[in-house]
């Protein structure tokens, strides 16, 4: 198994890569480029792409390689590239990960396998099999609203015994859970904890997490950089104008039934409108309507104008981030529009 070729734990932004399709289904290529350029220019510590996010269960096999070759491609190991690998056969686990490694990704996550509910026991075993056969490191993937199967603590706390598992992302929105991960992964110190959701990116890096895979960094990936390390720095002040804009984002993105298909058609009608990549889920996913592609515009139009004040406002105090001549970039399109 390679080591992992970054600094362990991560710490600060990783997004949940979107991917980015065509209208035929085919693999929007130039929209993955400028995706990955405004990831990369924004200041993000990773990249996780065949995640929920990224529709990873839903795209064919032809797909899921095809993204993790340009994409490793493009993104010629500057930062850490985490592939989703999960499955519900653990043959085909492995052998994405293999073509993960051969790409030149860094490590792989996983979820529990679905559908076939195993027991806790038949998780560590599916762990210890899995790990056996994987060329790259392994981050463990925690969604129950989606798996309907936990990674239970002690699980968890038996999977840190394997030093092919380095870290855990956890989307269970369960505070006191993801507390108790915080307090078992310090015991380890390249054990990584990243909470899944922007709404609680400061609640979870205050309990001790390290950082957060938010959907919300595929659009804005500066101002979760910039609150992120606010968070992991204390700093309150920035904290509080930063989060209220976060928090904005999260529920334009969600817009009215707040289920996975409107988060992907949210975060890509976004995209679309700032012209980085194309808008089309993978079905069993509907495209947006003319009314919901109106509404999203005209709430990012007003958050793109506050997302440019604070990081106006708070960039001086956050001398420790690269250059943020990026930062505005997707601002200056939404408020031109």
């Amino acid at each position: 198994m390679k080591k992992f070729s970054h600094s362990l734990p991560l710490r600060g932004i990783i997004p949940p890569l979107v991917t980015p399709l065509t209208s035929s289904g085919d693999l929007d290529a130039a929209g993955l480029e400028r995706l990955l350029a405004h990831l990369i220019d924004g200041g993000v510590v990773g990249l996780f792409i065949l995640g929920s996010t990224g529709e990873g269960m839903s795209l064919s096999d032809e797909i899921k390689k095809e993204m993790i070759q340009r994409t490793a491609a493009l993104v010629r190991g500057r930062i850490p590239l985490l592939v989703g690998v999960s499955h519900s056969a653990l043959a085909e686990s492995v052998k994405l990960t293999w073509v993960a490694s051969e790409a030149g990704a860094d490590a792989v996550v996983t979820t529990p396998p679905h559908f076939m509910i195993p027991t806790q026991s038949e998780l560590c075993d599916y762990l210890d099999r899995l790990t056996a056969g994987l060329p790259l490191p392994l981050f463990l993937y925690n969604i129950p609203a989606l798996t309907t199967v936990t990674w239970e603590l002690a699980t968890v706390r038996s999977a840190m015994k394997n030093p092919g598992i380095i870290g855990i992302k956890d989307s269970s929105a369960d505070m006191d859970y993801f507390r108790q991960l915080c307090v078992m992964g310090a015991e380890r110190p390249d054990w990584s904890v990243l909470i899944g959701s922007e709404a609680l990116l400061v609640s979870g890096i205050q309990a001790g997490g390290h950082g957060c895979v938010c959907g919300g960094a595929n659009i804005f990936p500066r101002l979760f950089v910039t609150l992120a390390a606010s968070a992991l720095n204390g700093n309150l002040h920035l904290i509080s104008a930063l989060n209220a804009v976060a928090l904005r984002i999260s529920d334009a993105i969600a817009m009215r039934d707040r289920g996975m298909g409107d988060i992907i058609r949210g975060i890509k009608g976004a995209l679309a409108h700032l012209k980085l990549c194309q808008e089309h889920p993978a079905p069993p996913l509907r495209g947006l309507t003319d009314f919901e592609r109106q509404e999203l515009r005209r709430q990012f139009l007003e958050i793109s104008k506050d997302v440019a004040s604070v990081l106006q406002g708070h960039f001086p105090a956050t001398a420790s981030l690269k250059s943020h001549s990026h930062a505005s970039v997707a601002d200056r399109k939404f408020s031109r529009s």
